[in-house]
């Protein structure tokens, strides 16, 4: 993944010195606005960096355990170190080019904690005044890119656009070197022979049947998709990523 440019290194610090010393209830009025921007300078949601082909292509989708398992994969050498955190697949490269992998999660239960999320980080949090209007309005508001069908658009080569079809994102999804599933994690280690520092925390606070029926509504693409993928084993899912593994540590593959 490249690295920003000198100029975006001073854009981004201009920007984040001038939201500093703005008044606390402009930053809290205008939290997302200033979020939206910060994303743009920041490169996060870019589809059009540029890849290093000899190493292999986290795409970090929110709130999938993405930072615990990247970290994994940077410290061991496997995954190029870059300065975005959250990036869909790069239009720039076929998907049968890269090594692409990630980590899928029920959709309702990602869109859910990513709900809590906003609400737990107060007023100064982008999207907390949405939030904190209730689910419902969170799902409508500005956010809704981010809460319908996210996973399917960052892996198909789509992502400001509605998913073409069930079929093209599990087709796009096939040519991945891995894919893990977020409630599988550790089984999933077990499989690469890795050891998994990340542990599954589990929700405090959990939906109600009519709230899930809200997320689950424009999330039918993820829904599927994530019902397609779950049923597989470890084995159907990680044995090209195992084997990368095993040649660039030396091992032979079980």
């Amino acid at each position: 993944m490249r690295v920003k440019s000198k100029y975006e290194v001073f854009l981004l610090k201009a920007f984040n010195w001038f939201c500093s010393i703005l008044p606390k209830r402009i930053t809290q009025k205008y939290s997302y606005k200033i979020f939206e921007i910060n994303c743009k300078i920041n490169g996060s949601d870019n589809k059009s960096y540029r890849i290093s082909k000899r190493k292999l292509e986290f795409i970090h989708i929110p709130k999938t355990a993405g930072t615990s398992i990247k970290k994994i994969f940077i410290n061991a050498g496997w995954v190029e170190k870059g300065t975005n955190i959250h990036v869909p697949v790069s239009d720039l490269y076929p998907i049968e080019n890269i090594d692409y992998f990630t980590v899928l999660r029920n959709p309702v239960d990602r869109v859910w904690s990513y709900y809590q999320m906003c609400l737990r980080h107060g007023p100064e949090y982008p999207s907390f005044r949405e939030a904190s209007k209730g689910l419902q309005y969170f799902l409508r508001s500005g956010r809704k890119y981010h809460v319908s069908d996210l996973q399917s658009r960052y892996c198909s080569l789509h992502p400001f656009k509605k998913p073409q079809s069930i079929e093209h994102t599990i087709f796009c999804l096939n040519k991945f070197k891995g894919l893990f599933i977020f409630s599988n994690l550790e089984e999933d280690f077990e499989y690469l022979e890795l050891d998994l520092c990340h542990k599954n925390k589990h929700q405090k606070e959990y939906p109600s049947k009519s709230e899930q029926s809200m997320i689950e509504n424009i999330n039918k693409v993820d829904s599927a998709v994530y019902d397609h993928f779950s049923k597989l084993t470890p084995h159907q899912r990680l044995f090209k990523l195992k084997e990368y593994i095993s040649e660039k540590s030396g091992r032979h593959p079980s």
